[in-house]
């Protein structure tokens, strides 16, 4: 199971340059970082 830190790395992965994200509240912070 991933962490907070882990789950943030995976979405930046997946997330392509131009897209809208709902990420709640908290993660969309820790994505910034990667």
């Amino acid at each position: 199971m991933l962490d907070k830190n882990g789950i943030a790395q995976r979405i930046a992965q997946e997330v392509r340059n131009g897209w809208y994200v709902n990420l709640g509240i908290g993660i969309p912070t820790l994505v910034a970082n990667y």
